[in-house]
């Protein structure tokens, strides 16, 4: 637990000095709030919206939650293909590059329009963000056994699903984590997109329309919110690995 809190003092001594720099700045050159709002501002705004931002982030993360969910297991499901099948990792490796390849931010007004506004399209850009990393670090721990371990199960007879489940899976392991730790940042740009885009709620609309009435203050109270939900959700990963891939020595 010490230790812990030791490595919290040095972002906290750095977000703390920010936070005094920022509010001087803002004092010295007299900067209008509809500019930059001072951070006590933006904490005055977040607690007068407290409930409000929630229920908006609570939205916005029940998306995340159900679209990292499917993109994860989509990815982890599509590498194992390619690992087994040499056909498949000939046809769909390539493609699934080459869809990776577009910006996203290109693909979402095609997704309003095949989803409709609201949580379809939202999902849909999340797994999209989400089942790409998911799925290059999975393939790249299926595929890097040691050959001794993997001529020794041979020797022993194990089948295919043998050699997964007693090698391929638990050498995947930690890049599997890995690429869910990138996953749930990108599942958490992806509904912010998607609320900018076409959305009626959540937190990304919250921002957006704040912008629009000149309300920063309330537009970065609702931002530091999503950033907290967003380290939250990646320490959460973190803490699921140091338990589960415990004989692995964590990057």
């Amino acid at each position: 637990m010490l230790r812990h809190l030791q490595k919290l003092i040095a972002p906290t001594a750095s977000l703390l000095a920010l936070a005094i720099v920022w509010q001087a700045s803002v004092v010295w050159f007299r900067l209008p709030t509809y500019l930059l709002p001072p951070p006590s501002a933006v904490i005055a705004a977040g607690a007068e919206n407290f409930g409000f931002i929630l229920t908006q982030l609570a939205i916005t993360l029940g998306a995340i939650a159900i679209g990292f969910v499917a993109g994860s297991l989509l990815g982890i499901a599509t590498a194992a293909l390619i690992v087994f099948s040499p056909i498949a990792r000939r046809l769909l490796y390539p493609l699934v590059i080459i869809t990776q390849s577009i910006p996203k931010v290109t693909i979402a007004p095609i997704l309003l329009v095949w989803f409709g506004l609201g949580m379809g399209s939202e999902l849909a850009l999340i797994i999209l963000m989400s089942y790409f990393p998911v799925l290059v670090n999975t393939v790249t721990g299926l595929s890097a056994v040691e050959p001794d371990a993997l001529d020794l199960l041979r020797t022993l007879h194990a089948g295919r699903l043998q050699v997964f489940w007693l090698l391929r899976l638990p050498n995947a392991l930690l890049g599997i984590f890995d690429g869910l730790k990138v996953g749930i940042t990108m599942s958490v740009i992806g509904a912010i997109l998607a609320e900018f885009i076409g959305s009626n709620d959540g937190i990304g609309w919250l921002i957006l329309v704040a912008k629009t009435n000149m309300d920063l203050s309330l537009s970065f109270a609702a931002i530091a919110f999503v950033s907290a939900a967003a380290i939250i959700l990646f320490e959460m990963i973190s803490g699921a690995q140091r338990l589960i891939v415990h004989w692995q020595k964590m990057q």
